[in-house]
């Protein structure tokens, strides 16, 4: 819904990959499940670009600026829940039928057992330097752990996602019966 409500323009290859989901929740192919987690996602991404958009600062004082953000940050969500609310097969989850202490008790264990993995590239990360080797360490965020033991407790089938740190969770046995989507192309 972020992609969709920041446009075209801004986003062309992830608005045209929401819009084939929201194609598929609307055709009635696929139910959406919004969890309260993903609007609190929701509502930070869109106020970070509020912020990357905001051009003249200079000549804001900073509670202007804070204000100019969180303004067309809520408008922006305002819009998005309108046009959501307006799907057939979309519901939204506010958290009630879910156990909690379980799925934080989940996530915790599969992350202590995470190993992740070191990537590498040629590339250096001081200004006028050479470039090197790099490595960096990738492994699933505890907040993305959380979401997906969310959705498991909340017996969706699967999770759909533009979010590419959701390809690290393939292989947990924990979520052997449940379908992630990876929107890249």
């Amino acid at each position: 819904m972020v992609a969709i409500s920041v446009g075209k323009e801004k986003e062309p290859d992830q608005f045209r990959l929401s819009s084939k989901i929201l194609k598929e929740i609307r055709d009635g192919r696929i139910m959406g499940v919004v969890s309260s987690l993903v609007l609190m996602e929701v509502v930070t991404v869109l106020r970070l670009q509020a912020g990357w958009e905001q051009h003249n600062v200079e000549f804001l004082s900073d509670k202007e600026h804070l204000d100019f953000i969180l303004d067309k940050s809520e408008m922006t969500y305002h819009s998005m829940m309108f046009e959501l609310l307006q799907l057939p097969n979309v519901k939204l989850e506010s958290g009630r039928h879910v156990e909690l202490d379980r799925i934080m008790k989940s996530a915790l264990a599969v992350l202590q057992k995470t190993w992740g993995r070191i990537t590498h590239s040629r590339k250096s990360t001081r200004p006028g330097s050479k470039d090197a080797k790099v490595g960096r360490f990738k492994v699933l965020g505890s907040v993305d752990m959380v979401h997906a033991f969310l959705v498991k407790n909340t017996g969706c089938d699967g999770l759909i996602t533009l979010d590419r740190s959701f390809e690290e969770i393939r292989g947990f046995g924990e979520f052997d019966n449940m379908e992630f989507r990876i929107l890249t192309r």
